[in-house]
């Protein structure tokens, strides 16, 4: 869906992270509740797509983990996830 020059003007550059929810904010969301990636999406504002990839980056650090309830994934934080220095963070 094409966009126009003024809105193109207000995207982040290139490589600039865009989340406007931070991690810390996420995972102390999925702290208190599992939600599924629609609902993360929906958190995060984002489309499902995205907030899956994001998901699938702190899965794969060890920050949450997924169950099934059928064909639908349920994401929880870990409780005991540390999160390591800034250099050493999933990209």
């Amino acid at each position: 869906m094409p966009i126009s020059l003024d809105e193109f003007k207000k995207l982040a550059p290139k490589g600039e992270k865009s989340a406007t929810v931070p991690t810390e904010k996420l995972l102390a969301e999925l702290k208190k509740q599992g939600m599924t990636t629609k609902e993360v999406a929906k958190l995060l504002g984002v489309q499902s797509g995205t907030a899956y990839s994001r998901l699938g980056k702190l899965e794969k650090i060890g920050a949450v983990h997924r169950g099934m309830q059928g064909t639908t994934s349920y994401w929880a934080a870990k409780p005991d996830y540390v999160p390591k220095p800034e250099t050493e963070k999933a990209k």
